[in-house]
């Protein structure tokens, strides 16, 4: 508490001109788990729009308005002002209220339902959440909560996921029977949430946790199919297993590259989404011929519920479609050079992505065949390192293919992507050999 006293100090005077201000909410909590602090949400009597314009002219901060309607501002202070030795940003919220014992009853979760009195932010501390923050659980104050804004089903498991706190069983049991509710919520709201959670190195017991209770179907509906699949594989189904999978890339055990980040975990949650609609039986073997192709189709009104940016959707896109490619490949007896410059290629930045997918996928089925595919991942990426460096330098250009006498046109893209294969893998080494390559195969 003492850094956060610190930190707001000097904006106390003119915050204190507010009619009965208090501190409210995450702030509180943050400083009591001893986490850095730079949102204050703060509960007025007075016009909390009007407030925050005047607040933010005086400290010289950039006002946003929020929520006209509801009442709500936010003023963003990036040392703006000398009178005020701040170094990092603050963010300040304001929002109307008519007491605050009102406004704490209708806030999430009794963690989050904690006040602190200006000037001397004396705790306020009705529904006991100080008592959540210390056993780290959390539980909700009442229902009408999460009827008042649904969003807060999905910002449990965030917390959850986030704090490393446990949902307790009435609140998780209340969460799952609310679901239906995210329908109302917008896109871009569930998405925040949702990526804020899956950032956390420890998401996966949440994400099983909201399988469980069908919070996750309830945002991504494509995993409910998922659920019928049998697998062969450790947990039975398919979406356990989708899982598992997500569990492989937040345990590390892929030493070669240290990718944990949000996109490469909702592609392994979503990598087989295309199998239910592939599901076959060959000679009694289950077969899912195509479940790539089906996974990129379905990844379509994923991509319009969650909203992802065209980079996330083309970055998933290729993790699902390529999925399989590494696996094919560490199957074969003889591993070829020119199979893995092709893989390495095709997926350009996300060859270390692919290959720590395809290994946490490996791990989660058994585990079967990680050795070959740990062998396999060490020569992509060693390839897409060296072809990514500055200083490679190609062989040859368009310019000596039409010394040669070659028409510019689609084939000039194959030839140099060919004889870019041949110098990367080693086969060609000059530039003269790399003429003597094109003139014996193409004239």
């Amino acid at each position: 508490m003492k850094e956060m006293r610190v930190k707001l100090e000097p904006f106390i005077p003119m915050l204190m001109k507010a009619r009965e201000p208090w501190l409210v909410g995450g702030a509180i909590r943050d400083a009591i788990l001893g986490l850095p602090v730079k949102d204050f949400d703060f509960a007025i009597k007075d016009s909390a729009v009007e407030f925050a314009r005047w607040f933010a002219n005086k400290i010289k901060g950039t006002f946003i308005l929020l929520d006209a309607k509801n009442d709500e501002a936010r003023v963003v202070y990036k040392g703006q002002s000398s009178k005020f030795k701040v170094q990092k940003e603050m963010i300040f919220d304001f929002t109307h209220m008519e007491s605050i014992k009102k406004d704490l009853a209708r806030r999430d979760f009794r963690m989050n339902a904690i006040a602190a009195r200006l000037p001397e932010l004396g705790i306020f501390d009705p529904f006991m959440g100080r008592k959540d923050i210390e056993r780290k659980c959390i539980s909700m104050i009442s229902l009408s909560s999460l009827i008042e804004d649904p969003l807060r089903i999905l910002r449990g498991f965030r917390f959850q996921a986030t704090l490393g706190f446990k949902i307790t069983p009435n609140t998780l049991r209340a969460l799952g029977d609310k679901k239906d509710l995210l329908s109302k919520v917008a896109g871009e709201r569930i998405r925040e949430e949702f990526f804020t959670l899956l950032s956390s190195s420890h998401s996966y017991w949440t994400l099983r946790q909201m399988a469980r209770v069908g919070v996750l179907q309830a945002i991504i509906p494509e995993t409910m199919a998922m659920e019928k699949v049998p697998q062969g594989k450790p947990g039975g189904n398919l979406l356990y297993h989708s899982l598992l999978t997500v569990k492989k890339i937040e345990d590390s055990r892929f030493t070669i590259h240290d990718s944990r980040f949000t996109i490469l975990k909702l592609a392994g949650l979503l990598h087989d989404i295309g199998k239910p609609y592939c599901y076959s039986e060959e000679n009694g073997k289950v077969h899912f011929y195509g479940h790539e192709k089906k996974g990129v189709e379905l990844l379509e009104g994923i991509r319009e519920r969650l909203k992802l940016s065209n980079n996330e959707f083309k970055a998933i896109q290729i993790l699902i479609q390529y999925h399989m490619r590494p696996h094919l490949l560490a199957r074969e007896k003889t591993q070829t050079e020119h199979a893995i410059f092709r893989l390495v290629r095709d997926v350009g930045k996300l060859t270390p992505q692919i290959f720590e997918l395809a290994y946490a996928d490996a791990l989660a089925s058994g585990p079967r065949g990680e050795k070959r595919l740990l062998a396999l991942a060490k020569k992509g990426i060693k390839m897409w390192e060296e072809l990514k460096r500055p200083k490679f330098k190609r062989l040859i250009t368009g310019d000596d293919l039409i010394k040669l006498g070659f028409t510019p046109g689609p084939k000039f893209k194959l030839i140099l992507e060919e004889v870019e294969e041949a110098q990367l893998i080693g086969e060609l080494k000059t530039h003269q050999e790399a003429l003597k390559f094109v003139k014996e195969k193409y004239d």
